[in-house]
């Protein structure tokens, strides 16, 4: 017995559903069966799985004695075998890969598959095996559309077995004349043939299997007659293949219940002569809403009308669903329509009341329907009862302000749909007369997993009071398993030249983080010392000589050796060790580190380096290719190995489930053989699997998120479509491979993606039961906007088809048209932080679209708006624009007496005030992270020729030899790559040895006194009330000439900046009246080998430099010091713009006048004592504006 039963209303067809089970469960108590006997409910996604099952636990009190499947699956059970089944179409990848491999390798080839051969040349094996998944779909679309073509073509060559009788094909000759003129039908024919061979040309057969056990089991179903019933609940789509698995209990004692949503109570379709519509006498057809359904839900009509005719008509049940003929044709439109059954209107304040009885004899009808339809006249219920009476009239025609059940919201950007949707949500949700929760609202968009990130990244932005609780439903294994991730990620590491980049990013990767124990913070440390122990590419000695970089050392292998040493070898050992230069951390802050101690951080990096240098000597052994049995078991492993059970549960199940649905899949193609498959072709198959596995989310108790296709006909009390515009590929075009023989062969019951989601689309509006948000982006740019998509427009002429009809009669049709559209039409402001997201407007007729109906709820982002409006003038507060902390400043300025400051900390900070604050306050800026070895350091990287510089100088002052200093730097790696740290060192070190040649000869030949100086100067509070005392010790000479003594110091400097801090040295000792002379000696070419800053130029300004740095450092303290995350520019508020743009120079400019003064003392021309005078002024006179 069939049954069925039609309605607009999920809600109606859920609650029927319910009542029928409930009778089947009662009749299974009665008739004591098993408790494990099951009722089996057939849907077509697992959001209405979901739905299903929290009504049932609620109305049930319980869901026992209940199974859910999906169609696929139910066939699966019935017919035994499936195309589309996990197992068989891995075996079906893997053997199309196979025969296509076999067919590269092939010189000759048939003329009538040239197509194909010369297509296949062009691929690599990952070409190859993409290939062969588009084969596979292909085909898989072939046994559910097109099976009398592959029954066909398998009887061609092969024989079924005596007791399977093929299933008629009418017009079976006629249309092989057709294919034949197509160029890919003869490849695909004897493609399908090789692919019967391959997997067993027999009933045992994978494929082969298939055909017989499908056309014998179609042949035979019939329903057992004490079977349970079975209910397929809203088959949106119906194949071939299933009719005559529905038709077989159609005089069958077995139950069938289908459950059809129908849009319209009318049938509209256009294959069904108008004039036999037998219950409306005085029928008369709108054209407006007709034609809008005809274009937006023709696939439902079509699949409703293809099941009825199917079901009550003489027509012969087959899984081959030719077109009509022409004179079945004639003989459907003579027919006469049989009523679906009693019709009936129910509201949704009263779905059903009726009593037990009646409701048993209502449901249990062969044929029967109930719509609802909605007493409110909201735009919304205005619509959806139009579409359901299929009566344009129903339309409102003017507008109303006040009604906001539905709305079109155009927004310039995908990020503002989403927020201004947000805020309207908030609105509702704390709208005490709503009642409404989050699990009340849906939001859908055309594709979810490209949205998910905008998605994410808003709603994790939002404050604590305005958390809403959400979830993304339908995202892929590929984009929600971290571990899946990481473990695709570690493959392609080990297939890469393992760049130390590529490294990095893996090792960010959070599963690898959980499994070695590493937080950021480590992996920052590890970055430092791996840099500086010379990695930049190859795991190993062996790889660099693979990559042809034989004579360098830049591989993980030699970091990992000279960190080793470093770590184990006492600071006292001679170096080198061995012709290796141990790395002791960074070379600078060593192996001291933040976290638990650098053991334990080298420890953990050493065991991942043996992993990982031992699960590519594995691979490198076998060329990365392995039997098809052997790589489950090698799959399986490297997981253990590197991901351990530290990783998510659940991810953990999911992956190795996947990586087992591949690898049998793999076998049974290849099982036998000693073929091997190669890692990178099992890598892109593993991630195929990712992609096409879907994670079931429950739904219940938060806002949902989906692609529209997922959630299409469950009911919401708000849905929101974001994401609709020209641009979004949405309803797109129908979807066929280029060798797809169905896109030229059409026929009845063939689908089209486009017709399919123009129906997804209209069920989505008619699901929304309280409130419709329908959203598109349009871009910033008012002249050049983009369109909506081709549903919204097609739900526009609709909507105002009826304000048009009456315009018509007063010739004001398109005002009319245009007044109603603009009342529902709002544009979302520009960004969030727009006055019209908060402020109330006058309501604007000529501009009815920025009239928002809803306020942001964001009161932090109104708070700085309101700010702005009351202190016009003030600067808008900054990035890190409070003070510096006392606690951040050295302990002995924190204290209130003593307000010591050290010499170097201010020298730190009149040098480089970016780099200083970024110390400080352990602010993290990209120009501040650990740099990237490079293999050849540029030629303008001063930083790097000035470290060259000073750590040749520090190696010929621990009285290293020249020779001996430069052969221990070319054993650093942080200098470049060997070769070009033979090349060019000497050349840089060069001048280094000059200078320090000459201050040795300097020392030698002139009578020189050490002095141990050292400063401790009371800063008088004319100079500065803010730092009482100065501090500092340098080394100095009493130096006897003829005629005088003279306090000195002797200075080799690498770089301009070391030189310009001992310039600002001098100045700070000179002017709290220690003053001293400094000799910057220079290459051994220069006459006197060394050039004198003279300290009386200095005491000539009375301690106004003095005065200028303290003030400068205080202001800089007391007054904001930030950095804007842009441009790291230093601000102090309160300042004038022009005084701002003047201190983020400072830095910059006063390096430049110490560059320039040393350029004087080597002899410009003209007078120092002038210029530094000048220089002094200017930077005073500036510093005196600044606010104190």
């Amino acid at each position: 017995m069939i049954s069925t039963f039609y309605s607009n209303s999920f809600e109606v067809l859920r609650t029927v559903l319910a009542t029928k089970i409930g009778f089947n469960l009662e009749d299974l108590r009665n008739s004591n069966a098993s408790f494990f006997e099951q009722i089996k409910v057939i849907v077509p996604t697992p959001m209405i799985e979901d739905n299903l099952n929290r009504f049932f636990a609620d109305h049930f009190g319980a869901t026992p004695g209940i199974e859910f499947s999906n169609v696929a699956s139910w066939m699966f059970k019935v017919l035994g075998q499936s195309l589309s089944n996990a197992e068989t179409s891995q075996v079906m990848d893997w053997t199309f890969y196979e025969i296509l491999r076999q067919k590269q390798n092939k010189k000759a080839f048939p003329e009538e598959e040239k197509r194909l051969y010369e297509y296949i040349q062009t691929l690599d094996p990952v070409g190859v095996l993409e290939f062969a998944r588009h084969l596979n779909t292909v085909f898989i679309t072939y046994g559910s559309y097109r099976f009398d073509w592959l029954q066909q073509w398998a009887l061609e060559k092969f024989k079924f077995n005596h007791k399977v009788h093929p299933l008629p094909v009418p017009n079976a000759k006629a249309e092989e004349e057709r294919l034949k003129k197509n160029a890919d039908f003869l490849w695909q024919k004897r493609l399908w043939q090789e692919l019967i061979e391959q997997t067993g040309a027999e009933s045992e057969g994978k494929i082969f299997g298939w055909l017989e056990n499908t056309i014998e089991r179609i042949r035979k179903n019939k329903p057992v007659e004490n079977s349970l019933p079975i209910h397929l609940f809203l088959p949106f789509s119906i194949p071939p293949n299933l009719l005559p698995l529905i038709r077989a209990y159609e005089d069958s004692p077995a139950e069938l219940n289908l459950y059809i949503l129908n849009p319209c109570a009318e049938y509209w379709f256009e294959s069904v002569p108008k004039a036999q519509f037998d219950w409306s006498e005085n029928f008369k057809v709108d054209n407006s809403c007709l034609n809008y359904l005809l274009t937006n839900a023709a696939s439902t009509r079509a699949a409703i009308d293809r099941l009825d005719s199917f079901l009550f008509s003489e027509e012969e049940a087959s899984a081959i669903e030719t077109d009509i003929s022409d004179k079945d044709k004639q003989n459907r439109q003579k027919a006469f329509v049989k009523q679906p059954g009693s019709r009936e209107f129910v509201t949704s304040e009263k779905t059903f009341d009726h009593s037990e009885e009646e409701i048993k004899t209502k449901v249990s009808a062969e044929t029967a329907s109930a719509y609802l339809e909605y007493p409110s006249k909201s735009f919304l219920h205005s619509f959806q009862n139009s579409i359901l009476r299929m009566d344009s009239t129903l339309l409102p025609i003017e507008p109303a302000e006040k009604d906001v059940s539905l709305r079109i919201l155009k927004a310039p950007s995908f990020v503002r749909e989403v927020e201004a949707t947000i805020d309207i949500l908030q609105n509702w949700l704390t709208d005490k007369k709503r009642g409404l929760k989050p699990s009340d609202v849906l939001v859908v968009v055309p594709d979810i997993e490209k949205a998910a990130p905008i998605i994410e990244g808003v709603m994790a932005s939002l404050p604590k009071d305005l958390y809403i609780p959400w979830k993304i439903i339908g995202l892929s294994e590929e984009k929600q398993n971290a571990l899946a991730d990481a473990f695709v990620g570690l493959g392609k590491l080990l297939m890469s030249d393992f760049s130390a980049r590529e490294f990095f990013d893996w090792l960010e990767k959070l599963p690898v983080q959980q499994q070695w124990d590493l937080s950021l913070d480590d992996i920052s440390v590890i970055q430092t010392w791996l840099y500086s122990a010379g990695y930049s590419v190859g795991i190993d000695h062996e790889q660099l000589a693979a990559l042809n970089f034989t004579d360098e050392d830049t591989s993980f292998q030699d970091a990992m050796e000279r960190l080793s040493l470093g770590f184990f070898l006492d600071e006292a050992s001679p170096l080198p060790f061995k012709s290796v230069l141990p790395i002791r951390g960074d070379e600078e802050a060593g192996f001291d580190v933040v976290s638990d101690g650098s053991g334990r951080l080298l420890q953990a990096l050493s065991q991942l380096y043996l992993n990982l240098a031992d699960q590519r000597r594995e691979l490198l052994a076998s060329e990365f290719a392995l039997p098809a049995e052997a790589w489950r078991e090698a799959l399986l492993g490297m997981k253990e190995r590197f991901f351990g059970n530290n990783c998510d549960p659940e991810e953990s199940y999911n992956f190795s489930e996947i990586i087992e649905t591949v690898c049998k899949g793999m076998a049974a193609a290849f099982g036998g053989t000693e073929k091997t498959v190669s890692f990178d072709v099992v890598l892109s198959e593993l991630r195929s699997e990712l992609s096409k596995t879907k994670r079931d989310v429950p739904s219940s108790g938060t806002m949902t998120f989906a692609s529209i296709s997922l959630a299409r006909g469950i009911p919401y009390k708000v849905i929101c479509c974001l994401g609709f515009d020209e641009k979004s590929g949405f309803p797109g075009t129908p979807k066929f491979e280029e060798f797809d023989l169905t896109k030229d062969h059409r026929r009845r019951g063939d689908r089209d993606a486009r017709k399919d989601n123009n129906a997804v689309f209209l069920d989505t509006l008619l699901s929304a039961r309280e409130n419709l948000l329908i959203s598109y982006t349009i871009g910033t740019k008012p002249q050049s906007e983009n369109n909506p998509s081709l549903v919204i427009d097609n739900f526009k002429n609709y909507f105002l088809s009826h304000a048009m009809s009456v315009g018509m009669e007063d010739g004001t049709a398109q005002e009319k048209a245009d007044e109603l559209w603009k009342s529902i039409v709002t544009k979302v402001p520009l960004n969030r932080f727009s006055m019209r997201n908060f402020l109330e407007e006058a309501k604007s007729l000529d501009k009815r679209e920025n009239n928002l109906f809803w306020k942001s709820p964001r009161k932090d982002v109104l708070d700085s708006i309101e700010h702005a409006y009351r202190n016009p003038g003030a600067k808008e507060p900054m990035f890190a624009n409070t003070e510096i902390p006392a606690e951040k400043l050295p302990k002995t300025m924190q204290h209130p007496v003593l307000r010591e400051l050290q010499v170097n900390f201010l020298i730190k900070f009149l040098t480089s005030y970016n780099e200083w604050a970024a110390t400080l306050l352990k602010l993290e800026s990209s120009d501040f992270e650990a740099d990237e070895r490079m293999i050849v350091p540029s030629k303008d990287d001063k930083l790097m020729h000035s470290e060259v510089s000073r750590k040749f100088l520090s190696l010929l002052e621990n009285n290293f030899s020249d020779q001996e200093a430069l052969n221990l730097l070319n054993l650093n790696p942080k200098y470049g790559i060997e070769s070009v740290r033979r090349a060019v060192l000497s050349f840089e070190t060069s001048e280094v040895a000059d200078a320090h040649a000459a201050r040795k000869q300097f020392e030698e030949t002139e009578t020189l006194k050490p002095l141990s100086a050292g400063l401790d100067y009371r800063v008088p509070t004319a100079v500065s009330s803010f730092v009482n005392r100065l501090t500092d010790k340098t080394d100095l000479f009493l130096w006897k000439t003829e005629d005088e003594s003279l306090r000195v110091k002797l200075g080799v400097f690498c770089s301009a900046s070391e030189q310009n801090r001992e310039v600002l040295r001098q100045i700070i000792w000179t002017e709290a009246g220690e003053p001293y002379d400094l000799l910057i000696f220079n290459e051994s070419s220069d006459t006197d080998h060394f050039v004198i800053s003279y300290s009386s130029i200095i005491q000539n300004h009375g301690g106004e430099p003095l005065k200028a740095f303290l003030r400068l450092f205080e202001c800089h303290c007391k007054h904001a010091l930030g950095m804007n995350a842009s441009d790291d520019a230093l601000l102090w508020q309160g300042v004038s713009e022009e005084s701002v743009r003047k201190a983020a120079d400072l830095s910059k400019a006063l390096k430049e006048e110490l560059s320039d003064y040393y350029k004087l003392l080597k002899g410009d021309g003209r007078k120092k004592d002038i210029y530094l005078s000048e220089a002094f002024e200017a930077l005073i006179e500036f510093i005196q504006k600044l606010k104190p």
